[in-house]
């Protein structure tokens, strides 16, 4: 199990989330450390505290917000060392329920987005977790790849 991977995983996430972003373009958002406006809003609203700007996370507030909106919905803690990590990182960067399919899509079982009994079964007794991480990853850019816009092509004068 992965109980003490929280941490460490949170960190390895943080160190490529940076910090502000408001890009017009990016449908998320106002997003301070991956946390975007919308999900942070909804937490302190849950927290009965008043709204503010997203710029003003605390790091107690983000760790918090990682944990229940990103770690515990794929069951971190339960996973394997190894699938932990590019589970919650896919969650983070592409939707809480995307990292758990493209991991349960490498394991060969029902990809809908839950980790339950029959995924964590499966990561379990997966004997090269490493090949499984590797093939989560790989659906992950292979969607990632997918989901670009396409760019015009140059044309000749």
């Amino acid at each position: 199990m992965a109980v003490e991977n929280f941490h460490r995983a949170l960190s390895l996430v943080l160190k490529h989330e940076g910090g502000w972003a408001n890009h017009p373009l990016d449908p998320g958002g106002a997003t301070m450390k991956d946390v975007t406006q919308r999900v942070y809003s909804d937490w302190r609203r849950a927290q009965g505290k008043p709204d503010q700007s997203v710029r003003d996370i605390s790091d107690a507030e983000l760790k918090v917000i990682y944990r229940a909106n990103y770690w515990n919905v794929v069951r971190g803690d339960d996973l394997p060392s190894g699938l932990d990590y590019p589970t919650f990182d896919s969650g983070v960067d592409s939707g809480r329920f995307r990292g758990a399919k493209w991991l349960q899509g490498a394991l060969g079982v029902t990809a809908d987005g839950i980790v339950g009994v029959a995924t964590l079964q499966a990561a379990k007794s997966a004997k090269d977790k490493a090949a499984v991480a590797r093939k989560a990853c790989e659906l992950r850019r292979s969607f990632l790849r997918a989901s670009r816009p396409s760019r015009p092509s140059a044309r000749a004068g």
